[in-house]
């Protein structure tokens, strides 16, 4: 295999891994926003500081 492949392989699979870290950070401050009561003023604020 050549070096510039593994390089871009090695980068893909990071990238790919920062995607689904953000998307289970999106998915589990969804969920916990069902859980809050009606009153609550929460927003995504907290995520996006992330």
């Amino acid at each position: 295999m050549l070096s510039r492949v593994a390089e871009n392989l090695y980068w893909m699979a990071r990238y790919v891994e920062r995607a689904e870290n953000t998307a289970r950070m999106v998915s589990v401050n969804g969920h916990l926003q069902l859980d809050l009561p009606a009153r609550a003023k929460t927003g995504w604020e907290p995520l996006v500081e992330i």
